[in-house]
C-alpha cells in the first residue's frame, strides 16, 4: 500500500519525465531561429500611395489614336465635346484607363475629380478652350495660396461659353511651372504651363479637371464627355443603378469588341460624393475612346453575368441603362437641348 508520501513522489516522477519529453520535441533555440528565418513571410498591405497610380487589368496596349475631331464637335443634340485635349497629339494624350472620374482608390471619401494623363514632367499644357486665366499658382483648393495645396502648382480658365446656360471652367493641376498669368486671356492651344509632380501626388502627371456652373471642387463633371474623342472612335456612358434606382457604386463593367475581341474593363462611380453625372445623361459610368463597331456589354452581378449589344458610333456618345437583377433597360433619357453653345468661327 502506498504511502502519501510515496504517491507525491511518483506523481513528481511523472511530471519530470514529461518536461523532459516536452524539451526533447521543442527545438533548440538556434533551430528555432532557423525556422523562423525558413518561415514563409506573411504578405505585406499595399500602401496605397507607393505606386503612381493602380495597375491596369486586361486593358488594350495600342497607344495609337487618330486625329481628334474639331472642337466644338456635337453629333448629337445633348453630346458637348468642346474641349481639346490639353497635351499635344504627338505625347499621351488620352485619360488613364485605370485612374477615371469618380474612382475611389485611396479612400472612400477622396473621390478622383477629373482625368489623369501620365506624361513626363516638362511636357507643354495647352488651354482646351478660350477663355481667361482666374487661377495660376499654389493653393487652388482653398484659395490661399498654400504651398502645401492637394493640387500643387494649378490652372484655372474661365471660357468664354457655357452650357445649359452656366459658365464653365477647366482646370490643370500638379504642373511644374505656368507660363501665364491671372488674368491672361488664353486660346485654345496656347502653352499655358509645363507638366510636373507638385501636390498630392505620387508620379508625373497631368489632372485635368472640367467644372460646370462654378469653379468649385464640388461642381465637376466626367471630362470623358466633353473631351473631342478621335476621328472615327466615340464614348460609351451608362447609368447602372439596382432594381431600386439605387446607383451601383464600383460596379465591374467588361466591354468586348465583337469583331476584334478586344476588351475594355471599368467600373463605375464609387461614390457621389462631390461626383457629378452628366445633366443629360445621369451617368455613374463611363470609357472615351472607344473605336466605333459592335460590342457586348458584360455586367457580373449577384452570381450572374448579364449582357447587351450595343454600337458606338463614332464622334458621338452611346448610353444604355442597367437595373441590377432586372438586367438592361432601352430606357433612353430626354432633356431640352442646352442654348449656350460656343459660337462658330
Amino acid at each position: 500500500m502506498r504511502t502519501p508520501q510515496s504517491f507525491r513522489i511518483s506523481l513528481l516522477l511523472g511530471m519530470l519525465v514529461m518536461l523532459v519529453m516536452l524539451a526533447a520535441a521543442l527545438p533548440t533555440p538556434a533551430a528555432a531561429l532557423r525556422q523562423s528565418q525558413q518561415a514563409v513571410k506573411p504578405t505585406p498591405l499595399p500602401d496605397p500611395l507607393s505606386e503612381p497610380l493602380p495597375n491596369p487589368v486586361n486593358l488594350p496596349k495600342s497607344s495609337w489614336r487618330p486625329p481628334l475631331y474639331p472642337v466644338p464637335w456635337a453629333l448629337g443634340p445633348n453630346d458637348h465635346f468642346l474641349f481639346n485635349r490639353p497635351v499635344e497629339v504627338s505625347e499621351v494624350n488620352w485619360p488613364l484607363s485605370t485612374y477615371r472620374y469618380g474612382g475611389t482608390f485611396f479612400a472612400p471619401d477622396q473621390p478622383h475629380t477629373g482625368v489623369d494623363i501620365v506624361v513626363p514632367e516638362g511636357t507643354p499644357v495647352m488651354a482646351a478652350g478660350d477663355g481667361q486665366v482666374i487661377w495660376a499658382g499654389t493653393g487652388l483648393l482653398f484659395g490661399d495660396d498654400d504651398e502645401a495645396d492637394p493640387y500643387g502648382i494649378a490652372i484655372a480658365i474661365e471660357h468664354n461659353f457655357g452650357w445649359d446656360n452656366q459658365p464653365l471652367f477647366t482646370l490643370y493641376a500638379h504642373l511644374s511651372e505656368t507660363t501665364v498669368q491671372k488674368g491672361d486671356y488664353v486660346h485654345q492651344g496656347d502653352v499655358i504651363a509645363l507638366s510636373g509632380n507638385t501636390g498630392f501626388t505620387t508620379a508625373p502627371h497631368l489632372h485635368f479637371e472640367v467644372r460646370l456652373g462654378e469653379n468649385a471642387f464640388y461642381q465637376t463633371f466626367n471630362p470623358e464627355l466633353w473631351l473631342a474623342p478621335p476621328q472615327g472612335w466615340g464614348v460609351l456612358v451608362g447609368k447602372l443603378t439596382d432594381g431600386a434606382g439605387i446607383p451601383l457604386l464600383k460596379q465591374e463593367v467588361i466591354l468586348v469588341n465583337q469583331e476584334t475581341g478586344q476588351e475594355w474593363r471599368g467600373v463605375s462611380y464609387g461614390t457621389d460624393f462631390t461626383v457629378n453625372s452628366d445633366p443629360f445623361y445621369g451617368e455613374n459610368f463611363a470609357i472615351s475612346d472607344l473605336p466605333a463597331g459592335e460590342y457586348e456589354i458584360q455586367i457580373p452581378y449577384f452570381g450572374y453575368v448579364y449582357t447587351k449589344s450595343i454600337t458606338v458610333h463614332p464622334g458621338a456618345v452611346s448610353y444604355f441603362r442597367y437595373r441590377g437583377l432586372a438586367g438592361f433597360s432601352d430606357f433612353y433619357p430626354y432633356h431640352p437641348r442646352p442654348l449656350s453653345l460656343p459660337p462658330e468661327e
